[in-house]
């Protein structure tokens, strides 16, 4: 796909690819930056390892899990969070985990984890127990120049143009996806992926 973008020689291009999932548990966007012109995508070259599940909570590991599907380019780090409450005969508490990580491929099995660390209980407990309900609010895998170690200062700002330096460059990310109810009651029969959505945002230097 090759998409010409107009515009005077000065004028800096900002591409923002989103796929439409039918299948899996995963959406990627693709911001890419660079002399405007014409532009082309070779998604399946970019894209990160998919979600093959739904994200949970490991109460026994501490750590948020996932399976990876096959394929794919590994990301740089990792951003998780999640909703806890507990219902207790004094009240209701509830706290909420934020976490990001380097992205660590699996070892000695095939769920993905990103672990939280587990705090002193002294005066609360924040692992969240069996009885505790829980909810995943977010899980990003995030591949862009200079790794984790260039993004770890500003990582949970959530505006990827903010992480945009330099002249030109890529940043892939992918956020967990929950499709409709009727989507995966007809996956079976799902047509093919819509091809990706494209934003273009030109600014001038």
């Amino acid at each position: 796909m090759l998409i010409a973008v107009p515009g005077p020689a000065t004028l800096q291009a900002i591409t923002t690819t989103t796929d439409n999932p039918v299948a899996g548990f995963g959406q990627h966007t693709i911001v890419e930056w660079g002399t405007a012109g014409g532009y082309s995508l070779d998604y399946s070259s970019v894209a990160l390892h998919g979600y093959d599940t739904f994200p949970d909570v490991d109460r026994d590991h501490d750590a948020i899990v996932w399976t990876e599907a096959a394929g794919g380019a590994s990301p740089d780090f990792v951003l998780g969070s999640f909703r806890a409450q507990r219902n207790m005969e004094a009240g209701t508490d509830i706290w909420i985990w934020r976490i990001v990580a380097p992205y660590v491929p699996p070892y000695l099995t095939d769920q993905q984890k990103l672990i939280y660390p587990a705090l002193p209980t002294t005066i609360f407990d924040f692992s969240p127990g069996t009885e505790d309900s829980v909810g995943i609010q977010r899980l990003t895998t995030v591949k862009l120049p200079g790794g984790y170690d260039k993004a770890r200062a500003h990582a949970f700002n959530t505006e990827a143009l903010n992480a945009i330096t330099g002249a030109t460059g890529r940043i892939v990310f992918e956020d967990k996806f929950e499709p409709p109810i009727d989507a995966l009651s007809q996956r079976r029969a799902a047509p093919p992926p819509s091809s990706p959505r494209l934003r273009f945002t030109p600014r001038a230097h």
